[in-house]
């Protein structure tokens, strides 16, 4: 199970929507947490508890999983999907 903790529409104003996007975008930056890696990683809000089924992810969503592989890892999206972060910093949360 996929949980938000927390949403907001992406951009907030039409004066920085992307090239070539209209205003409203369908976008949204998300920060979701999950007890394990889902499979396949969500790319939209439809296996994600709190979100409307057809909310995008933004650039700089988090997906935060407390059981990973390594422990507990940090995923970003970019690129229309998410990717472990490798950070040489610590994160917590």
């Amino acid at each position: 199970m996929i949980y938000c903790l927390s949403c907001e529409k992406y951009p907030k104003d039409s004066k920085v929507i992307p090239f070539g996007s209209d205003f409203p975008t369908n976008k949204f930056k998300v920060k979701l947490l999950s007890n394990t890696l889902p499979s396949p990683l969500p790319t939209s809000g439809a296996d994600v508890e709190g979100l409307a089924d057809n909310a995008n992810f933004s650039v700089g969503s988090l997906l935060y999983v407390v059981d990973g592989s390594n422990g507990s890892e940090v995923y970003v999206f970019v690129d229309g999907g998410f990717e472990l972060w490798d950070s040489p910093i610590s994160i917590e949360f």
